[in-house]
């Protein structure tokens, strides 16, 4: 049964994505809701990869891609600079670093290298804010999720890389999922048990606001 599980969840936990590339493909036929979507193509196999063993750098790199092409989205939306707008999310990317920093090892240039696109999606997002052509609901909506991504990913890092979140081990006794999957990873349990209270939650909450960017009439 325990077995079934795990297949059933990892089959179910790239379809929120999945599904959002699908509605986001259908509104409109503009670059940036092509490559909005192919960007969450990319994060449902990020997700998929994260719930396998030894999946995490994999997924990581599939994260990046689709960190990259939701920022080549909104750079089809609006290519001006806006730098004031990417003053803050510079600092997030520093900070965000710095901290993550004594824990990376190996991975010291690899997650650079993601947190600065993390940070690169954000500011266009936010650079997007007022241009024309889509409601300031939609704008919003795409920064949000933008973020909301972002600090996902940032709750994550600082689980695997710094200490496990304390409401993790919580969570995995509750969550009977997480805690097979904790165990088939064997030595990395700890780790696994606080991001998997994280987890279940950042395939909706992380994709939902930018796909609403594309609704009719938002």
């Amino acid at each position: 049964m325990s077995r079934l599980v795990d297949v059933v969840w990892l089959l179910a936990k790239p379809m929120p994505a999945l599904l959002l590339a699908g509605v986001v493909a259908r509104r409109e036929p503009t670059a940036f809701a092509r490559r909005l979507s192919a960007g969450l193509v990319l994060s449902a196999g990020g997700d998929l990869l994260l719930e396998l063993s030894g999946g995490f750098v994999a997924g990581l790199g599939l994260f990046l891609f689709a960190h990259l092409t939701y920022a080549a989205a909104f750079f089809a939306e609006s290519r001006r600079p806006a730098l004031l707008r990417a003053l803050p999310f510079a600092a997030f990317a520093l900070v965000a670093f710095a901290v993550l920093r004594p824990g990376l090892g190996e991975l010291l240039v690899p997650v650079a290298f993601y947190v600065t696109a993390i940070a690169l999606m954000m500011w266009r997002a936010a650079a997007a804010i007022g241009v024309p052509g889509r409601s300031g609901t939609a704008r919003v909506a795409a920064l949000v999720g933008a973020v909301l991504f972002a600090v996902s990913d940032l709750l994550i890092g600082l689980d695997r890389f710094r200490a496990p979140i304390p409401h993790g081990a919580e969570g995995d006794r509750s969550d009977g999922r997480g805690r097979q999957v904790a165990e088939r990873q064997g030595g990395d349990r700890r780790r696994r048990q606080g991001w998997a209270a994280i987890d279940p939650w950042r395939p909706v909450i992380s994709r939902a606001p930018a796909a609403l960017s594309v609704c009719p009439g938002r």
